[in-house]
């Protein structure tokens, strides 16, 4: 049913349908805004590689996804399950060019301070050394 409803679409012009993407940055490179509307996420790839590449973001109040998305800074968050609150948000940023290159910047700059590989893997040996110090005694 829902392949059949977005494949109908497809074909009458009304959305893009691209199916799996291999080359992410292919598509980043030429999209104004990322959006994901997700009811529930771990930690979105997607929206990392988009704030790391610049782009505004688009996505809903749920774990993971805020993680990435300050509301106001470098996107928006909108209510799960809320395609009015959906579509009033890329209505706004589709009319506020500048808020979105000022957004892109910011996020670059979020992905960078708190998500970077270094970081991350540094937080991960923290918190394997804390467990491990009362069994191995590791300093």
């Amino acid at each position: 049913m829902c392949e059949e409803y977005i494949k109908r679409y497809h074909e009458k012009g009304i959305i893009n349908y691209l199916g799996q993407v291999r080359d992410i940055l292919e598509i980043l490179r030429d999209i104004d805004v990322a959006v994901l509307a997700s009811y529930r996420e771990g930690m979105p790839r997607f929206l990392l590689e988009a704030a790391a590449c610049e782009k505004p973001i688009i996505t809903t109040n749920v774990p993971g996804c805020r993680d990435v998305v300050e509301h106001g800074v470098n996107g928006l968050i909108v209510p799960p399950k809320n395609a009015y609150a959906l579509a009033e948000a890329i209505r706004h940023l589709s009319l506020h060019p500048e808020q979105c290159s000022e957004m892109g910047k910011q996020g670059r700059k979020k992905i960078l301070s708190q998500f970077d590989e270094t970081i991350i893997i540094k937080e991960t040996l923290d918190i394997y050394k804390t467990l491990l110090q009362p069994i191995v005694g590791i300093n």
